[in-house]
């Protein structure tokens, strides 16, 4: 899950964790206006800060969302997560690379094959369900990502 104080949400089967965004610049990303919830980096031609390209959340929103209904081990019941699509995303910020590596706030990482995200719904989750969002749940929290870096 990334967390910025809402969780995002990466996790096995169909989770994981377009065109250009409303308001972009010719040449990249429209600007952040709230705080920075994701950075991706490496492989990719569209960017907006440096050789960056950094969502905020109704960035990533904008991007439009999709639901998938999952059983995790970390859940009794089937769970609802809704975000971007990782091959929505990647399509966002043209990355050309093979191989995404996915890290979270604590340095945990996993490499992923882009092949990965044509041939399956992965799906970068964020939460903002606002019962969710308490020391409570962001405890069991075992996936936030913070970073994707395209090579």
């Amino acid at each position: 899950m990334i967390t910025t104080r809402r969780k995002f949400t990466a996790a096995a089967s169909a989770l994981f964790t377009v065109g250009y965004l409303k308001g972009a610049r010719g040449d990249g990303l429209a600007q952040p206006t709230g705080k920075p919830v994701l950075t991706i980096s490496g492989k990719i031609s569209i960017y907006n800060k440096g050789n960056t390209a950094v969502f905020d959340l109704p960035m990533l929103e904008a991007l439009g969302s999709d639901t998938i209904r999952t059983r995790t081990p970390w859940y009794d019941h089937v769970v609802v997560f809704q975000g971007v699509l990782m091959r929505t995303l990647l399509h966002t910020v043209g990355a050309t690379g093979t191989n995404v590596q996915v890290i979270a706030l604590n340095d945990y990482f996993c490499d992923i094959p882009v092949s990965d995200f044509s041939e399956f719904p992965v799906l970068l989750a964020y939460d903002t369900d606002t019962a969710l969002q308490s020391q409570k749940y962001y405890s069991r929290s075992s996936w936030q990502v913070a970073k994707i870096q395209v090579q």
